[in-house]
């Protein structure tokens, strides 16, 4: 049995009319139907893998069963497991209750996922356990990020260096992240700066070296983006 089999078995047992399952899922996975199409039609030989985590959270079905067939149950897994050996799992969390609630706490709300292959993390030598995903809020660091992408963040990777981008608390609201550049000044100082050319709405920010730790602005270490322009 085919992926493609598997997901027309799930979506005819919820009572899903066979003239509505493609349609459906070009929703679900916010494609084409010419694209779903394509899939069941064999001219694509692969379903990409983040659409196939978006059917399988849709259909409430684990994601091994549906990817290999080889689950004895189909019933969702617990969303912390790992994909298989050769992918992670990475959680997409709202923002604000990361920042509120911290990593830990076990009420996160969990707005997706993305997958990611273990040997490119490994590549980037971090660790799938402490890595998440936020969305970009602002235009700040356009034309580098743009409002709407979506980060990584390595969060064990607080401490700054001059010229990375991290995702910082808000100045102001504890529950807001920018996504900013840090660069070490010659005067006993960080600063923070955007990327955008538009000093008005995202002027430079400096702060005291020995006060930068003490605020606890460092969420992490920005270590990858994707979005539209991607």
């Amino acid at each position: 049995m085919k992926i493609t089999d598997r997901i027309l078995k799930v979506m005819s047992e919820a009572g899903c009319s066979p003239r509505q399952i493609k349609p459906s899922l070009a929703v679900i996975c916010g494609v084409s139907y010419q694209a779903v199409n394509q899939w069941f039609s064999g001219e694509v030989a692969n379903i990409r893998i983040e659409h196939l985590i978006e059917i399988a959270d849709h259909l409430d079905v684990s994601l091994d069963w549906l990817v290999t067939g080889k689950s004895p149950d189909p019933r969702k897994l617990d969303p912390v497991e790992f994909l298989n050996d050769e992918y992670a799992l990475i959680h997409q969390y709202s923002v604000t209750d990361y920042l509120r609630r911290g990593p830990s706490s076990p009420h996160l709300a969990l707005e997706g996922g993305l997958a990611f292959k273990k040997s490119w993390l490994e590549a980037m030598q971090v660790d799938p356990s402490g890595v998440l995903s936020l969305g970009c809020e602002d235009q700040g660091m356009e034309p580098f990020i743009f409002k709407g992408d979506t980060i990584l963040i390595d969060v064990t990777d607080r401490a700054p260096k001059s010229g990375l981008v991290y995702a910082l608390r808000g100045p102001e609201a504890e529950d807001v992240v920018r996504v900013r550049r840090l660069f070490r000044g010659y005067s006993g100082v960080w600063v923070i700066k955007a990327d955008s050319d538009d000093k008005r709405l995202f002027p430079d920010e400096t702060i005291p070296d020995d006060e930068f730790d003490d605020l606890g602005l460092v969420v992490g270490r920005v270590i990858w983006r994707g979005g539209a322009a991607s």
